[in-house]
């Protein structure tokens, strides 16, 4: 009968980790209480992560460059898509800053977009005078090759040669993993997080594969009137 019991517990217990770690998507028990004075939130900058080997061509500056790019390219595709697809059942019941300013306000006290992936997303709430940030995280083998199509313009550097396929010696389809988080500006509390994996085909346009990326983290989106 103990044995029984035993067993029951772990199956139980077993179960209970199994639901846990494919609940990819949490939101504060208390979130409507606690954001019920949210007027303003911000996104900030996509943080770019590259898991890949990189070109031996790629500079520090290169690299800089086109991180910067896929940053604000991810960062004004997830703004777009919240005005859209987070928004076809219910309206927002925030303001959401727009992208230009957000930016602004980070180049004025002298952060790039990359070097806000390393600040306090409290301070950055601060310094951008709103209720909470989003904070993303795209985690991925290879960087995108056609950043024209986002309407980002990076001079005379060809993107073919150093992004293309052959130099990485990627499959065109690869898997891409993305993180969200919802960070309250007064408490720095989590209000909001989730996870997604799915499998991108980088022959696609940027701004195609980029919204594709969006679309499943922003159908969650919990700032909505119900």
């Amino acid at each position: 009968m103990m044995q029984k019991a035993i067993k029951i517990a772990g199956l139980t217990l077993l179960v209970a980790i199994f639901s846990t770690a494919c609940n990819r998507f949490y939101k504060n028990p208390e979130f409507a209480r606690k954001t019920a004075d949210h007027k303003t939130i911000a996104i900030l900058p996509y943080q770019i992560v590259i898991t890949g080997r990189l070109p031996k061509e790629m500079t520090p500056e290169v690299k800089e460059k086109i991180e910067t790019a896929e940053s604000i390219g991810f960062q004004r595709n997830y703004y777009s898509q919240i005005h859209t697809v987070g928004t076809r059942r219910h309206p927002l019941s925030v303001i959401v800053q727009p992208i230009e300013r957000t930016n602004q306000l980070l180049t004025d006290k002298g952060i790039t977009p990359t070097a806000s992936w390393d600040k306090d997303p409290q301070e950055l709430a601060k310094i951008l005078g709103v209720d909470a940030v989003i904070r993303n995280k795209a985690i991925k083998v290879r960087y995108l090759s056609d950043l024209e199509s986002l309407g980002i313009d990076l001079g005379t550097f060809v993107l073919s040669g150093i992004l293309g396929v052959p130099v990485f010696g990627l499959t065109r389809t690869n898997e891409v993993e993305v993180t969200s988080n919802i960070i309250a500006a007064n408490t720095g509390e989590n209000l909001f997080s989730g996870r997604d994996e799915l499998r991108v085909d980088w022959s696609r346009p940027a701004n195609e594969a980029i919204e594709q990326i969006n679309r499943r983290i922003v159908r969650r989106f919990p700032y909505v009137k119900k």
